[in-house]
């Protein structure tokens, strides 16, 4: 019998924590957060303190074998180190945040949840590189997009937003779903089933983002290793570490001082981040065939929705018709949800506060092992 459950949510530079009474719980009992430089005194303390009975843990990237909820013990950890090579950085902190606890005095259960199931079923020709055939089944190469777990929550959350407004079980068909934090993403969403997204084989495509370049001519790339005579770690380093705005502006990678800035570096380095988002959500309206709903979420999301409504004006040829000023029509507030658009608007823009924590426990609850644990 499950007592409490613990959420445990690991990023490059924090430890994200939350703990629920069970896995249908909606109600959080205590959260927190972390530096990484601090994860195993913060973990053996959660431990000690609240004696969890289950522990959930986020791996970022699952590869092509881990896709759904797993259970994880001495015997089997080790299958989780073939997916460091897919995300060096993350997956590392989450095997030795496991490994960590495994070595604890403590009973409880681990489970193991991959942001990547979300986007395990992308239409085939969203999942694909026009590279040779024998190169992608010989690595499994495909797009596997990133946030899952984000995307899934902002999808809720709007389906939430739905059954108020309209009074019944009406869900938005058409969406598009916007991840903006230190890693930016989107989605495109057809009644309730992702079709496209912007990350792919690795979180390094797609928008601008804090550090990290996203879309680029892969044959600059192989001209800037010659010219500069880069190692493949060294281009990894400055395409995901040195690159984005940050590296574009010369200033910073945290979006708040970019738009607190007069220079025009910054500026621009905020133009190209709107830019690539509008691009992408042109794409997906032809994709989606129309759009219905589109949320925002992540940490620029919640603290500068002004730059939400940036980037979605001038769309009115989309059938989207925003207030005069963030967050001033029916139902909305100074934090999230907060409205963008009209009532009457064709299409639905809203800032949201995502909950991973929560969807990280839908899908453990959804899958086999739930029947196991419960």
């Amino acid at each position: 019998m499950i007592s409490v459950v613990l959420i445990l949510n690991i990023g490059s530079s924090s430890i994200k924590w939350s703990t629920f009474n069970s896995l249908t719980d909606v109600d959080v009992l205590a959260e927190g957060r972390e530096t990484i430089d601090n994860m195993s005194t913060c973990v053996a303390g959660l431990l000690h303190d609240l004696e969890p009975s289950l522990c959930i843990i986020r791996f970022v990237h699952g590869g092509t074998k881990m896709i759904k909820p797993r259970e994880v013990t001495l015997r089997t950890v080790k299958s989780l180190d073939d997916l460091v090579e897919f995300a060096p950085i993350h997956n590392r902190l989450a095997v030795d945040c496991i490994r960590l606890i495994l070595s604890s005095d403590n009973n409880m259960r681990i489970i193991a949840v991959f942001d990547t199931e979300f986007f395990q079923n992308l239409p085939r020709v969203a999942r694909m590189y026009g590279l040779p055939q024998y190169l992608i089944q010989k690595h499994g190469i495909r797009r596997f997009g990133f946030h899952g777990f984000a995307h899934a929550s902002m999808l809720n959350i709007l389906d939430e937003i739905a059954a108020k407004s309209f009074d019944t079980a009406f869900r938005y068909s058409r969406v598009i779903t916007i991840q903006l934090g230190s890693g930016c993403s989107m989605a495109a969403i057809r009644n309730g089933i992702p079709i496209e997204t912007s990350m792919g084989f690795s979180p390094n495509e797609g928008l601008l983002m804090s550090s990290r370049c996203g879309d680029i001519d892969a044959s600059l790339v192989t001209w800037l290793q010659k010219k500069e005579s880069w190692t493949p770690e060294e281009t990894d380093r400055i395409l995901n570490e040195q690159s984005g705005w940050k590296g574009f502006s010369g200033l910073s990678g945290d979006m708040r001082q970019l738009l607190e800035s007069d220079s025009d570096s910054a500026k621009c380095a905020i133009d190209l981040f709107v830019y690539r988002i509008k691009k992408t959500i042109g794409a997906y309206y032809a994709l989606l065939g129309g759009l219905d709903a589109v949320a925002f979420g992540g940490g620029i999301s919640e603290h500068a929705p002004e730059l939400c409504r940036r980037i979605m004006d001038k769309s009115g040829h989309l059938g989207v018709v925003l207030l005069s000023e963030v967050g001033s029509g029916s139902g909305s507030s100074s934090a999230p949800p907060i409205q963008l658009t009209q009532d009457d608007s064709n299409v639905a823009c809203w800032v949201v506060m995502e909950d991973e924590a929560k969807m990280m426990m839908q899908t453990v609850f959804h899958s086999g092992i739930a029947r196991e644990i419960m």
